[in-house]
């Protein structure tokens, strides 16, 4: 059996996104944190409305999809992302401990109503991720 990494997440943005041109291409690189709300069950498989516990997860994007996101998605937005999980690891430089990063590498956005209502829309990667 092969292994599969595949993430399908959908929530709400935590703050609006951040962008940035990296590289001597200088392509664009999106990065934004989504919260998710899940309901805990009880031994009897029936919700506990009042036990709910929120998964904050980042996401990271790049080339059109990044210029995309960067324009329309905004705290509070909802969205849907599809992608892969990646992994980032590094040496802090003042503490001299290894960290690492678990995050998601989205290959599509889709973007869910707004506060007021705004239209649904859905942008892919058109481009292969430079990490």
């Amino acid at each position: 059996m092969r292994d599969l990494n595949s993430v399908i997440a959908e929530g709400n943005l935590v703050a609006d996104p951040q962008s940035k041109s990296v590289g001597p291409s200088a392509k664009t690189v999106c990065v934004f944190t989504i919260a998710m709300n899940g309901i805990r069950r009880n031994k009897e498989g029936e919700e506990k409305q009042e036990q709910t516990e929120t998964v904050f997860l980042d996401v990271e994007c790049w080339a059109t999809l990044a210029d995309r996101c960067a324009q329309y998605l905004k705290k509070g937005k909802r969205v849907r992302v599809l992608g892969r999980l990646k992994q980032s690891s590094w040496v802090g430089k003042e503490d001299q401990k290894n960290h690492s990063r678990l995050y998601v590498l989205a290959d599509q956005v889709e973007f869910g109503p707004g506060p007021k209502g705004e239209k649904r829309g859905s942008y892919e990667n058109t481009e292969p991720a430079s990490t």
